[in-house]
């Protein structure tokens, strides 16, 4: 995901509305929670929800906070790859992609002695 600086640039603000947007989505499907399901939590229409990943509509500040309560995650969640916004980058939880959520999400179902094995098979594939 691309870095975005917090500038009074109009086109900037909408960069960072659309990485919050991205990241809803990452952490919506990371979460195995469809848009319909965020949406009744939220009180609003998937098509709203649509709207907020895809960046066109900006997330209100009080509709974050419900969306990360909903979504068991923090803020920061949130703004990932937004420059300026603490060590967002560190979280073992941020993916980039929807192959990535399907792989976390397989992994996770893994037994400890399994995940162990895939991880040995992954570093040596990735050699």
């Amino acid at each position: 995901m691309n870095h975005v600086a917090l500038t009074e640039n109009a086109k900037t603000v909408r960069e960072v509305d659309a990485i919050v947007g991205q990241n809803l989505r990452l952490i919506r499907l990371q979460r195995g929670m469809t848009q319909e399901k965020l949406a009744d939590a939220a009180g609003i229409t998937f098509q709203q929800v649509q709207k907020y990943e895809k960046g066109t509509n900006r997330i209100s500040a009080s509709r974050m906070v419900e969306f990360c309560h909903t979504l068991n995650t923090d803020i920061e969640a949130l703004f990932r790859g937004v420059d300026g916004i603490g060590a967002a980058e560190k979280s073992p939880e941020h993916v980039a992609d929807d192959s990535e959520v399907a792989l976390l999400r397989a992994f996770r179902a893994l037994d400890d002695e399994r995940k162990a094995d895939f991880i040995k098979m992954i570093k040596a594939v990735a050699k």
